[in-house]
């Protein structure tokens, strides 16, 4: 049940979440006033407040006029990170993380740093190690000057209690902006006109052969291009993409069925 989903600017997709609760507060920053204290929702350290590692940003938003900045990490080990508190969840029950980022620079080194948390023993909240593929990506996002959805979603394992929603950027990385962070319960589908209904692609990460499904039986016309827009294979499939020509790396897979279309981010591991 792994579903990992990336709009890059030069291919946006919207999206929305088939659930009936929005499960966080304050996503968006907009009732952030005291730049010296975490918002409203949030967790940030004072520390990293104080010395602007992490700072409030007006004017430069993806949604309303808030975002939040994250330094790139300054020393060679360790990360400068931020993100939600933990959120209530039910094991067994689906559900999506969606983020907007933006980064200064060309070189990135960011990655999202999802956690289920379990009560042990002892009652202690600590983490769960479930999802840890699309949870704790082992690649970083690409590096983009316009704001550029990430969504993630997974089944909440048995014991978990709850989510932790972190935000993670490391050395050799540039400044990274964030906004509109929501947790739904519930699957993300694309909300553009000309989307594929039902669209999945799994496993991704994958390897040797990647599936794309849909609510449509007939054939999809599959372009996957590398991130410097070069086409490196074309298919036409009812499902199984043999991918095993490619090289380890990040693409970007065009898929097109019914004359629709859509743009998903492939892992090849």
């Amino acid at each position: 049940m792994k579903k990992f989903y990336t709009a890059i600017a030069i291919v946006a997709m919207a999206f929305t979440v088939q659930a009936q609760t929005l499960l966080n507060e304050n996503g968006s920053l907009e009732t952030w006033e005291d730049g010296t204290m975490a918002p409203e929702g949030w967790f940030f350290s004072p520390n990293n407040l104080s010395n602007g590692i992490i700072s409030k940003v007006e004017g430069d938003a993806q949604d309303g006029n808030i975002s939040v900045k994250i330094e790139a990490r300054a020393a060679s080990s360790g990360n400068n990170n931020g993100g939600l508190q933990d959120i209530e969840v039910t094991a067994g029950e689906t559900y999506t993380v969606s983020f907007w980022y933006k980064s200064e620079g060309s070189e990135l080194n960011f990655k999202h740093w999802f956690q289920w948390r379990t009560l042990n023993e002892e009652g202690a909240n600590v983490n769960l190690p479930e999802n840890v593929e699309t949870f704790q990506p082992a690649d970083s996002h690409v590096a983009v000057s316009e704001w550029t959805e990430v969504v993630v979603s997974e089944v909440a394992p048995e014991g978990a209690v709850g989510i932790r929603v972190n935000f993670r950027n490391y050395a050799n990385s540039s400044d990274i902006y964030l906004d509109n962070v929501k947790v739904y319960q519930g699957q993300p589908t694309s909300t553009q006109k000309n989307s594929i209904e039902g669209l999945s692609i799994y496993p991704n990460p994958a390897s040797d052969v990647v599936n794309v499904i849909s609510n449509s039986l007939s054939n999809k016309d599959i372009v996957i291009t590398d991130l410097l827009g070069k086409t490196v294979l074309k298919a036409n499939v009812s499902q199984s993409v043999n991918i095993s020509s490619l090289k380890s790396g990040v693409y970007m897979m065009q898929i097109t069925q019914d004359g629709k279309s859509a743009t998903r981010k492939l892992v090849v591991k």
